[in-house]
Parts: structure tokens; sequence; C-alpha cells
């Protein structure tokens, strides 16, 4: 076996020399064996294998210490080339650093596979470079796979002004390897789509890896791209990834047939097949996408509607988890929110805590209603159920009373007003907070023998198998029962007894105005709290310019003080009505304090003057009067 530059001195070094090809310090070809031991190859040059050449059949073999160092290939291999069928072997200890090539393979170069990976990575690991890459160890390129998935379903292709984010890029991932599978670097990838249209093109990484982002503008279909290297003289086979193209979906429109785009903000789209996105409904708050959502005060029936309905009560409609829910989301995952915007749920966000149901007018569990679409947290059962307890025995009380004061009917005259005023209160108007609480006070104080559905029967038996409803239909159709047989008695003798006698019929007349003013508490909600407030005080100054030309009751004193009552009441109705918002136009600070406690003044006035004169009464039955005058009525 040859041996050659045995031991590294002047007489076994190779320094400086220049090669036209190859092996600018040693070269082996066809079936020759090179060995070298303990030798160096420093600042040789050629256009291949600078330091040390093998091609054809031949066997290179480097022991030893030997080092391979400072050499520069204008091409391959600046430290060593290894071409054809050659062989190479290296020790562990031998090191080919700081050389240089122009191409690939800055430390080495190898054609083929006949080499030890470990031994090869270990000698030139270190400090070489190279022009086009592996500055380490370059093999010739042998495989190109696609590393990232074949198929890609799903993919949507967006227009060119489009803002949806990285789902109009395709991304591709690929891996360039040669022998043995190692990585090459500075191997240039191209895509085609379909083998003829050019997509994109880059090159490996220093781990062979290539990264490509595509723009794919196609109409609905299956599509082939094909992947291949853009010098490949060996015929390497090329890569191929099928790429479905969806059609829109909602929430996107078709400008073209080969693109969708989202909609906006301030717009949606439930048809794909339109070129352009819809307008927002009135009502309604759109935040792109096919997601309709409705505003503060509205309600939305399903996710797809394009209704919005004004809710009778629109403090009721202001749940804010559907909206928080609708901020997170943005264009391109539409479909994504929608999935949480169905479903039996949907109604529920929408509205505010205690409310439920269509138009949010239904009272949530542990809520109950005070007057109609408001709802308030219900008290312990045993309270409630006390308290209905309580009302009971007033009601017992307040009617022995009424048989008591037949004569003068002063009661049948304070339970049509304190109806009234109930029906006044009970209009959706949101007073301000410094006269909630004493208008509310007054509306019981005038209507002591008030409805017992103020205290929400649904608070009483929370726990009841009985559906609400039936319930409530049970409890007030037998209330009024229990209670006709003593109404029916007293009756008769209130009509005799308050009325002048060409005046029976006034009884009837009281029962229509009740008719007319509950109707419009119950039905007059579709016009708005404005003009049910005013239709309630048109009905009012009726009342009271009926009672003025009629008078119809038997005492001047009985029916003075249903006038002066009737006329608080009107005066309390239109100082309310001027509380209400009307065409963005609101009152005043100090208008609305001033006119409240004027209002609060003269109520707590006149209740103050029925309520002395009620004493004086009942201090004279006390110390045995023979006669009493005519009574009086307690108004409020």
């Amino acid at each position: 076996m040859p041996q050659i530059f045995h031991g590294v001195d002047q007489e076994h070094t190779s320094v400086g020399n220049v090669a036209f090809v190859g092996g600018g310090g040693a070269a082996a070809a066809n079936a020759a064996t090179l060995t070298i031991t303990d030798s160096a190859f420093s600042s040789n040059a050629a256009t291949l294998g600078a330091g040390v050449v093998a091609v054809n059949a031949a066997s290179l073999t480097i022991n030893g210490s030997s080092v391979v160092s400072k050499n520069n290939a204008s091409q391959d291999g600046g430290g060593v080339c290894v071409l054809g069928d050659a062989v190479l072997q290296l020790s562990p200890s031998t090191q080919i650093v700081n050389n240089v090539a122009g191409g690939r393979g800055g430390g080495v170069s190898l054609g083929n596979g006949n080499f030890a990976v470990g031994d090869v990575l270990t000698a030139a690991g270190r400090d070489n470079t190279a022009k086009l890459g592996d500055s380490r160890v370059a093999v010739t390129v042998r495989r190109l796979a696609l590393v990232s998935s074949p198929f890609v379903h799903g993919y949507v292709s967006r227009g060119a002004t489009s803002d949806s984010g990285d789902d109009s890029s395709l991304q591709a991932q690929l891996f360039v390897s040669g022998h043995c599978d190692l990585p090459c670097e500075g191997v240039s990838v191209r895509a085609m789509l379909e083998g003829s249209a050019f997509l994109g093109v880059n090159s490996s990484g220093s781990r062979g890896s290539v990264s490509l982002h595509l723009k794919v503008t196609r109409p609905p279909g299956v599509y082939s791209i094909i992947f291949s290297l853009t010098d490949d003289p060996a015929g390497i086979a090329p890569a191929t990834l099928q790429l479905e193209v969806r059609s829109c979906t909602q929430g996107e429109v078709t400008p073209r047939p080969d693109a969708c785009e989202v909609c906006s903000a301030g717009s949606f789209s439930l048809s794909p097949s339109n070129a352009s996105c819809d307008v927002c409904p009135e009502g309604a708050s759109c935040p792109g996408g096919a997601l309709i959502l409705a505003q503060p005060g509205y309600w939305h029936s399903a996710p797809r509607s394009l209704q919005m309905h004004r809710c009778p009560n629109p403090h009721a409609c202001r749940g804010n988890t559907l909206t928080s829910l609708a901020e997170q989301c943005v264009a391109t995952a539409s479909a994504a929110c929608n999935a949480h915007a169905t479903g039996s749920s949907y109604s529920s966000k929408q509205c505010s805590r205690g409310y439920q149901g269509n138009l949010c007018g239904v009272c949530a569990d542990g809520f109950g209603s005070l007057k109609p679409f408001t709802c308030t947290a219900c008290s312990q059962p045993s309270v409630t159920i006390g308290l209905y307890a309580a009302a009971a025995v007033v009601l017992l009380a307040f009617m022995m009373l009424l048989c008591h004061l037949n004569m003068t009917g002063s009661a049948s005259v304070a339970g049509q007003a304190g109806a009234y005023m109930l029906i006044v209160v009970g209009i959706n108007i949101q007073l301000p907070e410094a006269l909630a609480l004493p208008v509310t006070a007054l509306s019981w104080l005038w209507a002591a023998a008030a409805a017992p559905e103020s205290l929400g029967i649904e608070c009483a038996f929370p726990e009841s198998e009985i559906p609400l409803p039936l319930r409530k239909v049970v409890f007030y159709l037998c209330m009024p029962l229990a209670m006709l047989a003593a109404l029916l008695c007293v009756q008769g003798v209130i009509i005799m007894g308050v009325s002048r006698p060409p005046c029976c019929y006034w009884e009837c007349v009281v029962v229509f105005e009740t008719v007319v003013l509950v109707a419009i508490r119950v039905f007059g909600w579709t016009l708005g709290p404005f003009y049910q407030g005013l239709a309630v005080n048109v009905v009012v100054a009726l009342i009271l310019i009926v009672l003025l030309v009629v008078r119809p009751y038997a005492h001047q004193r009985t029916g003075r003080v249903a006038l002066h009552g009737m006329g608080c009441l009107l005066l309390t109705s239109y100082a309310v009505l001027s509380f209400v918002r009307c065409g963005g136009a609101a009152a005043g600070r100090e208008y609305v304090l001033a006119l409240g406690v004027a209002t609060v003044v003269i109520n707590l006035v006149f209740v103050c003057s029925v309520v002395w004169q009620l004493l004086r009464y009942l201090a004279g039955l006390r110390c045995g009067q023979a006669h009493i005058p005519e009574q009086l009525t307690l108004e409020v």
C-alpha cells in the first residue's frame, strides 16, 4: 500500500500548490489508494478539492493527526473533495479547518455515501466556509421531501386588498437531503401550480429545511402544487401537495370568482354568493363576519335573524356577555364565534341580571315582578309569605272600615284614587334617583289596599313544582272569588249611600274609568313611556272635569275631597311625565329637583290634611258623639 507524507515536517508538507482542476495538495484517481498519516495540507488552491481530491474508484485514507487547513477551492470542497465511487476514511484526530469553497462544502464535499458520517463531521466540524452553503460537509442532493401535510383542506383565497390575516397564505415546509440523509444547504426549491404557474422559490437553510409562503388565487376546487429543484441535473423526484380551495362561507362575500372577502366591522353577510357585504340593520351591532348582535335596549331572537326588537324595558336588555364575546373575535374566526352565539343560551346572554326569555320580559329564578317587565330580587320566601298574610289582615280590616263608613262612601273614593296612583307609578318611566323612593312611597300610601301582585307571587313559593304561569292564574282567580261575596254586600250600600239619587250610575262610571286606565297601563307600553304617560294624564284630566260637572257625591265635603285628591294625582302624573327624555332632550337637574320636591310636598300636605280630619273624626267617635258630620275621604 503506497504511503506519502509520513510525519509532519518540511519534507512531508504540501503547501502553496495550485491545481487547475482538483487536488491542489494531493489527488487520487481511478483505482489508486492514497494514505495520508500525520501530514499537513495548507494554503493550496484548486477548482475542486483544494487540499486533497479523490475521484473515480480511488481510496483515500487520512490517519493520525493530519491537518488540512487554509485551502481554497473555487467551486466545491475547500479541504477535501470525493467524487464518483471513491472511498473516504478519516481518523477522529484528523483536523479539516479554516478552508474556503466558492461553491458548497467548505470542509469536505462528498459525491457518494462511501464515508463514515461521524468521523467526517468530527474532522470538518468547525471554521470552514462555503459561499453556497454547507460550510462543514456538502453531499450531493438525493431527496426532496415535503415535511408539512401533503393535503391541505379548506384553504380560502383572499383578494389583493384583504387584511384577513395568515389564512390567505399557504405555508409549505420541505427538507432537502443527500447521502446518509445529511441536510443540504443552499439548494434552491421552486413551487409551481399544476406544473405551469410559478408560485415562489426559496433556498434550504443549514439544516436542509425550506420554508415557502405561497399566495394561491384560484376558484374553489382541488389543485396540485409541484415542488422541484431549480438546478436538478440528477433528476431528483419532485414533491407534490394537494390543495383544496373551499367556497365562501357565511360572513364572507365573493367579489371575484377566485376570492372570498370577510365582512369588516359595521357590516355582515349571510349570503356568501353576494358580491358585497350588507349594512348592519338598525338596533344591531355588527363586529364583522356573520355576527349580528343586538344593541343595548334591543332583543334579537336568533343569530341569523335580521329583525331587532325594542325591549319594553330597555334596562332589561343590557346583557354584555354576548358583546364581550364578539369583541374577542376576529373576522377570520367568525365561524368559531358563531358557535358560541347559538343555542338556548343566546337569549339569556342578551338580558341583564334577573331577566330572561323573549324580549327579556320574564323574571329569572330568584327574581320577582313588581310591575310589568320590571324584576327585582326576591326576599326570603318566609318574608314574602308573611307580607301576604299581613296584607290579608289589613285588607280584612279595611273591608270592615268600609262597612262602618258606608254612609259617606269615602272608602270607595279612596280605593278609586289609590288604584289610579298605582297605574301612574306602574308606567316604565325612569325617575331621578332622588325622587324614586318618595314617589314609590307615595304610591303605596295612596293605595293602602294595593293588589297582592305587587308582592310578586313567584317569590312566595320559589320551590313549587307547579309552573309559575299556572301558579299566578290560580292565585289571581282564587283571590277575587274569595272576596267577591263581601264586596257585593258592601258595594250596594256604597252606591246608595255615596251618590246622589240621580247619580246611582256613578259606580259604573268609576269602573269604566278604571278599565281605561288599566288598559293604558297593560297595553300602552308599545307607545313608549312618554305617550303612555300622556294618555294617562289625559284620562285623569277628563275624570277631574267630569267630577266638576256632574258632582255625583251626596255630601259636598266628600266631593270636595275627591276633587282635591284627583287634582293632586293629575299634578303628580304631569310632573312624572316631564322627567321623560323626549327626542334626545332631558330635563335639567335643577328643574327635576325643584319640581320633584314641590310635587312631593303638595302630596304630603294633602295627605296630612286628610289624616288630620280622619283623626278628628275618630276622636269624635271615641267621645260618643251622636251625630257624625259628613265623613271624609282619604285619597292619596
